[in-house]
């Protein structure tokens, strides 16, 4: 199904035609995820044994930030809708945001 898409992805869009009101209103429709997004996978680390354990452990970690509050994902996600929207450090946000979501 996704193959037979020919269309522009959601992430390149909004990489390089979105306006800011546009991205905001994507990342506030992503928040119920992304601010939650780690705590469903943490449910299976006791389900699972061996390498798949250590290796969704491993994922958990970075997740989390290392046990760092800044460098948790949802942190940084949080940041991202606060910042003002003249802010460098905003712009910095974004880009992040579509290094690490080009997926979409």
């Amino acid at each position: 199904m996704v193959a037979a898409d020919d269309g522009p992805s959601l992430s390149g869009f909004l990489a390089r035609r979105a306006d800011l009101r546009q991205f905001r209103e994507f990342v506030i429709h992503r928040s119920i995820y992304h601010l939650k997004e780690a705590d469903p996978h943490t449910w299976a680390i006791p389900r699972l044994a061996g390498g798949p354990k250590a290796a969704l452990v491993e994922i958990q970690a970075d997740e989390y930030g290392g046990g760092r509050r800044e460098r948790m994902h949802s942190e940084l996600f949080r940041a991202t809708i606060c910042l003002p929207p003249n802010s460098i450090y905003m712009t910095c946000c974004i880009v992040c945001f579509f290094f690490f979501c080009s997926w979409l």
